[in-house]
């Protein structure tokens, strides 16, 4: 009896020893799986929308733009733009130059545009996720709200030119984003975005975009500066530049496809536009 019931402590010890053994893993595993989306206390997807609030502030404002873009062995070419938002999903753009393409404006809503070319009788309707280069692609990327579009988790932390960061994976929510998937590099100390890659279905890293030149413009400082590569041989590079902030209101009804071709002017310059106080 004493050899058997020797045995069975034996057997019950052994069990108890290996169930504590799998509870030290399980809380191992749930706190590795935590630290994927955590970090002290803040989530993944907190750190996307700080990120997002400094670099595309919601609420209605303009600002003026320049896009500069350059291909090998042609001449860079200059484009300004008055811009105008009305939320983050809304934003209505007013080219002034080059002289020859002066008096575009282009309607972006969500994951569609509305490009209306002087003279024309109605828009072009594009839908953005077909759109990888030029400007209306940097325009796309610059205006786009990450923390609505896409999900985030916490890869890893790493330093970026000196500077200690979170480095973020997005995967979008919805099928046909124009980049499936989105490398972020956000600053740990101030949650300032530094860096991005954008990636297509496939796996192919499409662009690389730096967030520059951070200056203070409604009430934080912010990038005024976004460059802007293709992956692979083209050598297309988009340097965009944001100036003139200001809190500024136009009327919902401007943000539409069938107000484009009465836009003869930029709002500011013909009325409907509502300076604000904040």
């Amino acid at each position: 009896m004493r050899v058997t019931a020797s045995g069975s402590s034996v057997v019950v010890g052994g069990a108890r020893a290996a169930c504590r053994q799998v509870s030290r893993v399980g809380v191992l595993l749930l706190a590795t799986a935590a630290g994927a989306g955590e970090v002290a206390g803040h989530s993944a997807g907190n750190i996307l929308e700080r990120a997002e609030a400094i670099r595309n502030p919601d609420g209605a404002y303009g600002f003026d733009m320049t896009i500069t873009t350059s291909y090998p062995g042609r001449a860079d070419t200059v484009s300004s733009f008055f811009i105008y938002t009305n939320g983050r999903q809304q934003t209505l753009a007013y080219q002034s130059a080059p002289e020859n393409f002066a008096g575009r404006r282009m309607l972006m809503r969500e994951r569609e545009a509305w490009l209306y070319l002087p003279g024309a009788r109605e828009p072009l309707h594009i839908f953005l996720q077909n759109v990888v280069t030029g400007e209306v692609a940097s325009g796309d990327i610059a205006r786009t709200d990450l923390s609505r579009q896409y999900t985030a988790s916490l890869l890893r932390e790493e330093v970026l030119d000196g500077t200690p960061c979170y480095l973020l994976e997005l995967n979008a929510r919805i099928p046909g984003t124009t980049y499936s998937r989105i490398l972020y590099w956000v600053s740990r100390k101030s949650r300032r975005p530094l860096k991005a890659e954008y990636y297509s279905v496939s796996g192919r890293r499409m662009k690389t975009g730096w967030f520059k030149e951070y200056r203070q413009s409604l009430g934080d400082l912010r990038p005024t500066r976004l460059v802007l590569e293709d992956a692979g041989d083209s050598g297309y590079r988009s340097v965009m530049e944001f100036r003139h902030f200001r809190r500024i209101q136009l009327p919902d009804s401007l943000f539409a496809p069938e107000a484009l071709a009465g836009i003869v002017r930029p709002p500011e310059k013909s009325g409907p536009a509502v300076e604000l106080n904040h």
